[in-house]
């Protein structure tokens, strides 16, 4: 656990390699806890690298007694949550090179944290633009229900979105949840509720390599590709995963982290998280 400076406290899981020169944080996905990563972070270890994964404020070992009254946003999961644990990795092993995985939204959270300009190499898994316009019909709407009503009425009334209940994500504390609704619900998504000195996307530099899968609800290839546009200074290498061609019938928003994947898919962000091929 380690302490951050909005004073809440964030939960890590270490996978150490003895010889490893480099260590990849992993930054999660909305309402994901960091066990979800842990098969694909042991993986990682066995092949040399090291891995540390965490739980935003609020989620699974970050999680207080009662989310009613816990206050975070997702900037906050950004500029105190993933700030705190790249500022710990980099003070604890000052001589190891450190990446950044950002799954989904954790991809968004790292061009909004001002620590991941040290970051050399970036790799985004599903990280999107997540405006409602990109969603599938059919999950537009569910989202905009969620959005609109369900969020604002549990926020309002017992300070948390009970996720949990209707979905596979973790309950989410209501700041958090309220202000990524605003971000879905705007054309420019997080861009227009940040001045550009508050944004690092078009300051990193590092290596970028942005994956996305045919048939992922959650994160189109148009939507990625919106978002990796905005790392704009990074020499980019975008990957379009067909689930065919690496033996699997699905690969979807999780399954690159899951089991099913790990004798196609681990074994191909292996090789980008350790020598990217990045064109000049």
């Amino acid at each position: 656990m380690i302490r951050t400076p909005l004073g809440y406290t964030i939960s890590l899981e270490y996978f150490l390699h003895p010889d490893a020169t480099q260590i990849l944080i992993i930054a999660s996905a909305t309402g994901v806890v960091k066990g979800f990563y842990k098969h694909f972070a042991s993986y990682l270890q066995e092949n040399g690298i090291s891995v540390v994964t965490f739980d935003y404020g609020g989620i699974g070992g970050s999680k207080p007694i009662s989310l009613k009254g816990f206050s975070t946003s997702v900037t906050k999961w950004a500029t105190n949550d993933l700030e705190s644990v790249i500022r710990h990795v980099s003070m604890t092993w000052p001589h190891k090179r450190i990446s950044l995985l950002g799954h989904s939204l954790g991809g968004q959270l790292i061009g909004i944290t001002s620590s991941s300009l040290a970051a050399d190499k970036i790799i985004l898994v599903g990280a999107q633009c997540s405006y409602y316009k990109f969603w599938p019909w059919r999950e537009r709407m569910k989202m905009l229900f969620a959005w609109k009503v369900l969020f604002p009425a549990f926020s309002k009334s017992i300070g948390y979105v009970p996720t949990k209940r209707f979905t596979a994500m973790e309950d989410l504390p209501g700041g958090m949840a309220m202000e990524w609704a605003r971000w879905c619900l705007n054309p420019n998504y997080l861009f227009d509720y940040f001045t550009e000195k508050d944004l690092y996307f078009h300051r990193i530099s590092a290596p970028v390599i942005s994956y996305s899968t045919s048939h992922d609800k959650f994160a189109s290839e148009e939507s990625t590709d919106w978002l990796t546009e905005k790392f704009s200074q990074a020499a980019v290498k975008r990957y379009h995963l067909i689930p065919k061609e690496y033996g699997v019938k699905h690969i979807g928003h999780f399954g690159y982290f899951q089991k099913r994947c790990s004798h196609s898919v681990w074994p191909h962000l292996l090789s980008q998280i350790k020598e990217p091929s990045i064109p000049a």
